[in-house]
């Protein structure tokens, strides 16, 4: 039941939205544009959402 609430309010608005730390916006590639993690601060975020802890 718990996991049902939780999904429920994470899409009635109430959920909480985070993004990846972006490095570069724009990165040229071969095969086009992409978007470049900041990998330092992308492996803090990963890091804090896997011991359940605020990231940041």
């Amino acid at each position: 039941m718990g996991l049902f609430e939780a999904l429920r309010n994470a899409t009635g608005g109430r959920g909480r939205q985070l993004n990846v730390p972006v490095a570069d916006p724009d990165l040229r590639t071969s095969k086009g544009s992409a978007v470049k993690w900041d990998d330092r601060r992308a492996r803090a975020l990963f890091d804090a959402l896997r011991e359940d802890r605020p990231p940041g």
